[in-house]
């Protein structure tokens, strides 16, 4: 059963859509830098989209693999790839796992693909506030961190705290969560790069985050729905299962 779940997965991964070579524009300044740190930047940074409860006390192991959406309606003039100026899609894979009764960590990454240019990887550390064998309400805090390439022009590195809070029932479960992220992004420079200086800069941004989804569960495999809100929303689809 395991094996045809992995064969699922891979066939899933495969089967994903992909989008043509993502590039930016050259002359960036200051004010273009810094609006794709906070809708690039930020929309790659960690999604909490799994069930509320703690995973140390269920199967333990949460394997999945989602599609992120992120709007990039915004920044369409600083994108020369016409399939991206208004959103950009990618597939992430996750795995999950219970340190502890209250403790969950997870990691993630984007498969790196020559055709979109993208590739990802991070992780989150869930520490469970309240719960109550009486009650389906969950509280959690949730750090989070990742570092993403776009093209070799463009690198960030991204942080996140929420404070999340859930409704987990034998087959459904509703979350959502508040915080702050923030992201810095380097622009690579040189007569290759796309500063208007020719030199490689560096921006910083943050902003408040906000996120709702739900999942669904049947037996061992789940799907969930997300929307998360930084200065532009970002939508995700995730499937998989637990062992």
């Amino acid at each position: 059963m395991r094996m045809l779940l992995a064969t699922f997965i891979c066939c899933f991964i495969a089967s994903l859509p992909a989008q043509a070579e993502f590039n930016l524009t050259t002359g960036l300044n200051e004010a273009s830098r810094q609006q794709l740190v906070r809708i690039l930047g930020l929309g790659v940074n960690n999604k909490n989209t799994s069930i509320p409860g703690a995973l140390g006390t269920d199967h333990g192991l949460e394997v999945s693999i989602a599609n992120e959406f992120i709007s990039t309606e915004k920044v369409s003039q600083l994108i020369q790839d016409k399939g991206s100026r208004n959103t950009l899609f990618y597939p992430k894979i996750s795995i999950g796992k219970g340190l502890y009764d209250r403790v969950d960590l997870f990691i993630h990454f984007i498969p790196y693909t020559a055709t979109l240019g993208l590739s990802e990887f991070g992780g989150a550390v869930r520490l469970h506030i309240t719960r109550s064998e009486s009650s389906p309400l969950v509280t959690s805090a949730v750090l989070g961190f990742n570092s993403a390439t776009f093209n070799n022009q463009l690198n960030t590195q991204g942080v996140s705290l929420d404070f999340s809070m859930g409704m987990q029932w034998d087959y459904l479960s509703v979350f959502s969560s508040v915080g702050l992220a923030q992201a810095k992004g380097r622009f690579v420079g040189g007569t290759q790069g796309v500063t208007d200086t020719l030199t490689e800069q560096s921006e910083r941004v943050s902003s408040f985050h906000f996120s709702v989804g739900a999942l669904g569960r049947y037996n061992i495999y789940f799907m969930s729905l997300a929307l998360d809100h930084y200065y532009q929303p970002v939508y995700t689809g995730k499937v998989g299962f637990y062992f």
